[in-house]
């Protein structure tokens, strides 16, 4: 449930079919980083208010579930 929001961009399976950065192939350390930095850092226009409307607990279950569904742990 916490992933939905990624889906609408980034495909329900992680694989964006646009412009935007697939998730799919990404290990769950690293997908936890990037949305760490997008939360504290600022990073993104459209990803810095989206990282920040979750603890940094949900993002570490978030980069877990999609790093499951395709990824890397």
């Amino acid at each position: 449930m916490l992933a939905d929001t990624c889906a609408m961009c980034h495909g329900t399976d992680g694989r964006s079919a646009g412009v935007l950065d697939s998730l799919q192939g990404k290990s769950a350390r690293e997908l936890e980083r990037e949305m760490l930095e997008f939360k504290h850092a600022g990073k993104g226009r459209i990803m810095a208010p989206i990282a920040r409307a979750y603890s940094d607990d949900q993002i570490r279950q978030i980069a877990e579930y999609l790093a499951s569904r395709g990824g890397k742990k």
